[in-house]
């Protein structure tokens, strides 16, 4: 009895935000397949003396910090300066 043969995807959606889908794309690309690049999110800066200016003067109030991206990290890093 032959193996099963398992289908190898021919194309990739990449879903980023505009200019950070490069480095992977060329990634994907390289091993053959065809990139479909999305924009979905868009990064806005975040305003000064707001929420997340409040919650990094009370970091100490919170067990847990979370950053779910590069993109969240950087921003309370920028905030905590």
């Amino acid at each position: 009895m032959e193996p099963e043969l398992q289908a190898r995807p021919r194309a990739v959606l990449l879903t980023r935000p505009a200019g950070e889908a490069d480095p992977l794309a060329g990634l994907l690309r390289g091993r053959g397949l065809d990139v479909v690049a999305v924009q979905t999110v868009a990064l806005e800066p975040v305003a000064p003396g707001g929420a997340l200016d409040a919650a990094v003067e009370d970091l100490a109030g919170f067990d847990w910090v979370l950053a779910t991206s590069a993109a969240a990290v950087a921003a309370l890093a920028d905030a905590a300066e």
